[in-house]
């Protein structure tokens, strides 16, 4: 399941070892005289890191259109992507980083690999504290 900007892209590429990372998002920490430490949680975002692999079906034009998809010069995509047991979760995210490797080099064309690693950061928390 991967959907960005409003396109099923989980139809053509399989996305493998999620990564979920969930930080609580504080405001003015602060520390008391006796070294004790309040916080204000604002609430708790989910960033995702995943290695996404080009299906068996997408040709190398559908292949480069995802990856220049991913690389787009925004400040946000609107993302769905799995989450707890059977969900999903749909929130604005920017895309930090997108990693490919070189693989060859053959007859004038550069072959890259066929997966991508994305990290994928919300634009704000998505569970807000009570």
């Amino acid at each position: 399941m991967l959907m960005i900007d409003g396109v099923n892209w989980g139809e053509k590429v399989l996305v493998d070892n999620l990564h979920l990372v969930a930080n609580l998002v504080v405001k003015n920490a602060v520390e008391t005289q006796n070294s004790k430490k309040h916080y204000y949680p604002i609430g708790t975002e989910y960033s995702y890191e995943a290695e996404i692999y080009r299906g068996e079906s997408m040709t190398d034009a559908e292949w480069e259109d995802f990856f220049l998809k991913l690389c787009e010069p925004v400040d946000f995509h609107d993302v769905e992507l799995p989450f707890g047991l059977n969900g999903k979760q749909s929130f604005r995210a920017h895309i930090e980083t997108v990693e490919k490797d070189l693989e060859d080099y053959v007859y004038g064309m550069f072959r890259w690999s066929n997966h991508v690693t994305v990290t994928f950061t919300p634009e704000e928390p998505q569970r807000r504290a009570e």
